[in-house]
């Protein structure tokens, strides 16, 4: 089992190999300069990551540390025969190299750095790493003082309530310099009309004028079903490097405190309560911040090229408005096989899409 100790290591190492060029005798050196001497089994740790990098991953220092601790080498050096024989597995120096955004393929704004974050948003470190709340201390804290959001519950007569979870002054201010910079320029899928500049539940309803009838599924909380994990692959997509994605999808995404869903009220079916509590105890979209809506389209992207090419297939059109999902039903479509039709397909594909 592989220890802090070895982990700490393996992210030094990381460190130093990331800080200067990427030949194997310039990983060499600066890995020794980590180490303080000059093992046989780091040669072996850099041919490994050599083969499995062509280029350095600036962004990705967390994943080039797991990589260098699960190679052949530095597993040999880390065992207990190694470790009892040859000399201590330790750092004697940290050399650190800044991270850099990769190439995006949309405008998104340039942050290189946790602190080049802070300098777009107008905040202070401290302040940044508080409000992204990656420890998740907002879900357990009872002072309102401290908490980030404003909690509402509403009402709805037969169904699970709906929680408003509303950003304070701040931390809404650095939400919606996130979405004027980073979130809203990373397009929507072209079926997704709600949220988007230009679109509208009348253009969302266009395709299906002077259809009979029309199929509809509406998304089960569109916006707390959305995981925080999520939001990260999409700013990872977007090009930021790991720590900033880390640190904007903590200021994006919220876990509820558990004062808030102790007091929710009555309402819907005891598993639709349960499956809501679960949803808003893990970090996920809070209903209520700017971000959330255009972040909750991106979300749904790979669902809605699913629904698009389904219907499409079927010679009809695919249309979202937020958690309300529309395409015709063409009465032709009664002869096509069971499983061929839109609406089996269409929850078939919500299914598959998480």
């Amino acid at each position: 089992m592989t220890g802090r100790g070895e982990q700490a290591v393996a992210s030094a190492l990381a460190g130093a190999f990331l800080a200067g060029d990427w030949t194997a005798s310039e990983l060499f050196e600066r890995g020794s300069t980590t180490l303080g001497r000059r093992p046989r089994w780091l040669r072996r740790v850099v041919v490994e990551v050599l083969s499995l990098y062509r280029e350095a991953p600036v962004d990705r220092p967390r994943e080039l540390a797991t990589v260098v601790l699960a190679t052949d080498g530095f597993q040999t050096a880390a065992s207990p025969a190694q470790r009892h024989e040859g000399p201590p597995l330790r750092v004697v120096r940290i050399l650190v190299e800044p991270t850099r955004m990769v190439r995006s393929r949309w405008p998104v704004a340039r942050v290189d750095t946790v602190t080049d974050l802070a300098d777009l948003l107008e905040l202070g470190v401290g302040h940044l790493t508080w409000y992204a709340d990656t420890a998740g201390m907002q879900r357990r804290t009872r002072v309102q003082a401290l908490q980030l959001y404003r909690y509402r519950w509403l009402d709805r007569p037969g169904r699970a309530p709906r929680l408003l979870e509303i950003p304070k002054p701040r931390l809404r201010r650095a939400q919606r310099l996130l979405l004027d910079r980073i979130v809203a320029r990373v397009p929507a899928h072209a079926a997704a009309h709600g949220f988007v500049p230009g679109r509208s539940a009348r253009t969302g309803a266009t395709p299906h004028v002077g259809t009979d009838v029309v199929i509809g599924l509406d998304l089960a909380g569109f916006f707390a079903s959305v995981p925080a994990q999520r939001i990260y692959g999409i700013l990872r997509v977007a090009g930021y490097p790991e720590a900033v994605a880390h640190i904007i999808t903590g200021l994006c995404t919220t876990a509820t405190p558990i004062a808030v869903l102790a007091a929710m009220p009555a309402g819907g079916s005891a598993d639709d309560r349960y499956a809501l509590r679960r949803t808003l105890t893990m970090p996920h979209l809070p209903q209520g911040a700017p971000t959330s809506p255009q972040l909750a389209n991106l979300s749904a992207y790979r669902l809605d090229c699913r629904l698009a090419g389904l219907v499409a297939a079927l010679g009809a059109t695919y249309t979202r408005y937020a958690d309300d999902l529309r395409c015709p039903a063409d009465p032709t479509w009664r002869g096509r096989p069971r499983g061929s039709s839109a609406a089996s397909g269409g929850s078939s594909a919500t299914r598959g899409s998480g």
